[in-house]
């Protein structure tokens, strides 16, 4: 097995700042309090023990402890005044007598914006054939 230091704190450096814009994880109970959270893309530390609906209040409607895992594509929300758009997935953990819930928010913004970069130049490219078309019919 190849294993080298400079290459395994490269990684683990890369991996920290790919995450810390790429995606939030965090575990709450069964009413919304959080327990944990990786801190990512918001802290959200202050918040331990704290109802999570105050922040995402989407999710009051998402942790049903009948079903095991939810994915969902997009959600958009605001968050601190700057508008998000989320991948989410939700697993339920029973731990003992209690039901937890892990959550990952997937910042999925750069997915958009590049979309809309796309369909933005496909739409001109329409518009230019459309103008050398009516062009070349004069």
């Amino acid at each position: 097995m190849y294993e080298n230091n400079s290459y395994t704190d490269l990684f683990h450096q890369s991996h920290q700042n790919f995450v810390k814009e790429a995606y939030l994880a965090f575990l709450v109970n069964d009413k919304g309090e959080l327990l944990h959270s990786n801190n990512t893309l918001i802290d959200l530390s202050a918040y331990y023990g704290e109802s999570i609906f105050q922040i995402f209040p989407f999710l009051e409607s998402l942790l049903i402890a009948d079903i095991p895992e939810i994915s969902m594509n997009l959600i958009e929300t605001d968050l601190y005044e700057k508008n998000i758009k989320y991948r989410c997935n939700i697993k339920s953990i029973n731990r003992q007598s209690e039901v937890l819930f892990f959550v990952v928010l997937q910042n999925v913004d750069w997915h958009y914006q590049e979309l809309q970069r796309v369909q933005q130049e496909r739409n001109e490219a329409v518009i230019q054939k459309e103008i050398a078309f009516l062009k070349h019919k004069k």
